[in-house]
This record gives C-alpha cells, sequence and structure tokens, in this order.
C-alpha cells in the first residue's frame, strides 16, 4: 500500500485526520517531529535544493545528512539546525531513537549504504546539473525505499503515514519520494485564524491579521498551482467534503476539515480512494484502539471564531482579503 502523508496550513486540523488514519489497521505513523528526514539540513529536499542551486553535492551536504540520518547531529555546531532548535531536540531524543528501536539493529545498514552512494554523487563529476538532478533523485527515492521497507517490516506494518513530511505548498516535493498518496487538510479561515493568531509569527506583528492574509493568500496560491487547482475550486470542498485527482505519482485529496469531522461518508469515500476499510478504522475510532480521532471533540473547534469577539475587526479583514477560504 502506498505511503501516505497528511498535509495542512497552520491550525487547520491536521492534527486530527492523522489520528484518525492511526486507527487504520497495518499504519505505521512515522516517529519524532515534522518531516525531518525531508525538511532537516541533510534532509531529502536540503541536498535536492543544494544540487539544483549550485550544481554539486558537497561534502558538507554529505556530512549533514550523515548527521540526520544517524542521529549524531551536531546541533551546537552547525548555525543550520540552531534554526530547528525544538525540533532538532524532538528528532534526536524522540523520532531517531524510536527509529532504531522499531528497526531492530536493521535500520544501520541500509543508512550506510545511503550515505555512501550520496558520498560517490559528492565526489562524481556529472556530465551537467540535469544528470547530477537525474542521479540524485534516483539515489533518494531508493533511500526512503530501503529505510521505509525496514521499518514496515520489523513492525509487520502495511503502510507508512507521515503527518507533515511536505507542506502542501510544497506539494512538488512529493516527487522525491516515489509514489505516495497525499491528504491536504482545509479549514475555514476564521477559524483558522483564531487557533494561530497567538503563533509567534503573528503575535509579535503590528498587524498580524495583514500579515496572516499575506502568508496564506501566497501559500495557498502555490499549493493551487502545484495541484492543478484555481481559486474556484476552493469553495467546492465546503459543498462536497474533497476534492481528488490521479497525480503521477500518486493521488492527491484536497479535504476540508469540517466535513471530515461531521460527516462519516465523507471519512469513508476519502477511505475507498486510499484502498482502506472505513468500517474497521470506525470501529477502532468507536472503541479507542491505536487513535485517539473523537469527531465529537473535534466538532468543538468548527466555528471557534464566533466565540472571539475580541478578534472581531481582524477576522473582517480577513473575510474580505481571502472569502473563498471562509466556509459559508
Amino acid at each position: 500500500m502506498d505511503p501516505i502523508n497528511i498535509c495542512g496550513f497552520v491550525a487547520t486540523g491536521k492534527s486530527a485526520v492523522v489520528e484518525y488514519f492511526k486507527g487504520v489497521p497495518g499504519a505505521l505513523l512515522w516517529p519524532g517531529t515534522e518531516g525531518p528526514i525531508n525538511r532537516f539540513p541533510g534532509g531529502f529536499h536540503y541536498l535536492w535544493r543544494q544540487a539544483a542551486e549550485h550544481g554539486v553535492l558537497s561534502e558538507e551536504d554529505v556530512r549533514r545528512a550523515r548527521g540526520l540520518f544517524t542521529g549524531t547531529l551536531p546541533m551546537d555546531e552547525d548555525p543550520l539546525w540552531k534554526q530547528y532548535p525544538r525540533d532538532t531536540r524532538l528528532w534526536l531524543n524522540t523520532g531517531f531513537r524510536d527509529l532504531q528501536k522499531m528497526c531492530h539493529g536493521r535500520l544501520e545498514p541500509a543508512v550506510e549504504r545511503i550515505l555512501a552512494e550520496l558520498g560517490q554523487l559528492s565526489r562524481a563529476e556529472p556530465a551537467g546539473r540535469a544528470q547530477l538532478l537525474l542521479s540524485l533523485l534516483s539515489a533518494l527515492r531508493l533511500a526512503y525505499q530501503r529505510i521505509e521497507k525496514v521499518a514496515l517490516a520489523e513492525t509487520s506494518s502495511r503502510f507508512t503515514l507521515w503527518n507533515n513530511l511536505f507542506h502542501p505548498f510544497d506539494f512538488h516535493q512529493r516527487s522525491l519520494f516515489g509514489r505516495m498518496n497525499t491528504v491536504v487538510v482545509e479549514r475555514d479561515i476564521l477559524d483558522q485564524f483564531a487557533d494561530a493568531e497567538k503563533d509567534p509569527d503573528y503575535i509579535n506583528d503590528p498587524n498580524p491579521a495583514r500579515k496572516f492574509c499575506f502568508v496564506h493568500q501566497r501559500f495557498r496560491s502555490q499549493f493551487l498551482a502545484r495541484g492543478g487547482y484555481g481559486p474556484e475550486d476552493v469553495g467546492k470542498i465546503w459543498d462536497k467534503g474533497f476534492l481528488w485527482r490521479e497525480m503521477e505519482n500518486g493521488k492527491l485529496i484536497y479535504l476540508s476539515f469540517e466535513s471530515f469531522v461531521l460527516r462519516p461518508e465523507v471519512r469513508a469515500e476519502i477511505c475507498a480512494l486510499l484502498g482502506i476499510d472505513a468500517g474497521a478504522v470506525e470501529q477502532r475510532v468507536a472503541s479507542k484502539q491505536g487513535t485517539l480521532f473523537n469527531p465529537a471533540v473535534s466538532a468543538g473547534n468548527i466555528g471557534k471564531y464566533r466565540q472571539r469577539s475580541d478578534l472581531e475587526a481582524r477576522l473582517r479583514e480577513i473575510e474580505a482579503a481571502l472569502p473563498a477560504y471562509v466556509r459559508r
């Protein structure tokens, strides 16, 4: 079964959707913080970006990959890792150690093979940047498949479940992993702001609503363009519950958080698309077996902005600027 990446914008309810899919029999939720093997220095997208920008993969790039994939990040020595203090500690203290335990010592040979291949790419002199990128893409896909294969085998799991391996606006990064289904979670943007307004990115800004509009208009525009959607498609998910399309490397599902929580038939349709027995998942949800998803609890996060009279002026500003993302 193909891996599934659940991703969303800030405070769109992604965690509830991840919890639901944790209840799928045979699901392996990747341990640690969100997407370290992709977004961290030394991760998949970092390596890809370095090669694309510089036409070469340096020994420093490989050193960072070694630190990430062996759990030996020199956090105090590397200025790039200092930018991710919380996430780096989570990866070192929880994620990587949990991954090692799950793999029962079988992870290290796969990682050493990956690092050796990356080292060869850093010493090679390919015909040009295009050839390097093709070689790197092949190496990264094989690297992912090797790590995933070990983890699935050692945990007797059917598929890998990712929490924000890549963001919706970085949807193009899915090509680094071969086949992968992606679920992008959307939410009424007024509820989103009501939950996100205390985020340091906004609360310290003199006009948090304006910055929020600027950031999320850009992020969503990038996702819609890369996912093959237009602004007019956003409103459709409020009525239909979700939109989906078959992409080159797997399915893309654009999902309304509200519909997912309130409409069991929407959850069942999405499960059917992904080859999952919805009945088995709903049974586990009801018995709290392997999942904390609770539709009644999540429903309490719908329409929260109506309780925030202190944000009324800012919410009206957001509604005027981004009307398509307001659930009517």
